[in-house]
């Protein structure tokens, strides 16, 4: 995980899913597991990312992204609805975002395999912006173009080991 380190000043552009494991840990710790859109996660994994996301000056993110983790938080009843949309708006105003247009996403080589939201991280990850993702495609296609990308799943396996 030094490699990482190496990042700190820099910041790190966090994908969708990871990003709704830290809002919905953040709300409430003990409901990551259980809305249906972490489930893949436990509390533990909530744990590790809060102490990966410490190690870097800043959290990074795209319209694109804040878009797909809002809805995605709010499939959810409440109160849990909007006590995590009311933590991803106190997000909101901490996190530093990037703009990529919806053309010039549409416009990369990788569109047609991987989507508008991912293109555009792509494109940002291409100027020397680490992305921390759950997604191995797309952790793929960031590493191909010689670009930083960390899979979430890989850390866990080292966090655990």
């Amino acid at each position: 995980m030094t490699t990482l380190a190496r990042y700190r000043s820099t910041g790190i552009l966090i994908d969708t899913n990871i990003l709704l494991l830290l809002i919905v840990g953040s709300y409430k710790r003990e409901l990551v597991g259980r809305h249906k859109r972490t489930i893949p996660f436990l509390p533990r994994d909530y744990d590790l990312l809060v102490r990966l996301v410490g190690g870097f000056d800043k959290i990074l993110t795209t319209h694109a992204i804040m878009c797909e983790v809002s809805n995605l938080a709010s499939q959810i009843a409440d109160p849990d609805r909007t006590g995590i949309l009311a933590t991803l708006r106190a997000f909101v105003g901490a996190v530093q975002e990037h703009t990529i247009s919806s053309i010039d996403a549409c416009e990369c080589e990788s569109f047609l395999k991987i989507g508008i939201t991912d293109s555009g991280i792509l494109e940002l990850a291409k100027t020397d912006i680490p992305v921390l993702t759950d997604d191995g495609v797309l952790a793929n296609f960031i590493q191909a173009s010689g670009a930083t990308a960390f899979n979430f799943h890989h850390l866990r396996q080292l966090d655990e080991g």
